[in-house]
């Protein structure tokens, strides 16, 4: 008996769940700066990028990230040399690495296929170990 009642008084449970709504209303964001709306995400993660470097095959390996502000984007990246270089003729090894801001503009965003520009400024270094 006990199971029956607890098995009626899950399915009313459902039944209630069921028929609840939820209403949004149907109101436009206001901003400070206007009734456009403003839609900020992120983005990050590594970069493996191959080169050439004192006429030898380099991979350098680093990361970035930043975030979109709607069709914007501003961030940061750093990348440094993974393998190792000599010098021509010498032992010494070339230490090289690069990173500071990336900056970019998304061309129609909202296509499946759609062009991005972007630009990265900073500065780096080249040493011999």
């Amino acid at each position: 008996m006990k199971t029956k009642m607890k098995n009626i008084v899950i399915l009313i449970c459902i039944l209630f769940l069921c028929m609840i709504q939820i209403n949004a209303q149907d109101e436009e964001i206001q901003t400070l700066f206007g009734n456009k709306t403003l839609k900020i995400t992120g983005f990050g993660g590594p970069f493996m990028n191959f080169t050439v470097l004192n006429n030898d095959f380099a991979y350098m390996i680093g990361g970035g990230g930043g975030i979109l502000i709607n069709d914007f984007m501003i961030g940061g990246y750093g990348i440094g040399l993974a393998n190792t270089l000599l010098f021509e003729n010498t032992n010494e090894e070339i230490s090289f690495g690069h990173g500071g801001f990336w900056i970019g503009y998304q061309i129609m965003p909202k296509r499946i296929m759609h062009s991005v520009i972007q630009v990265q400024l900073g500065w780096g270094s080249l040493n011999s170990k």
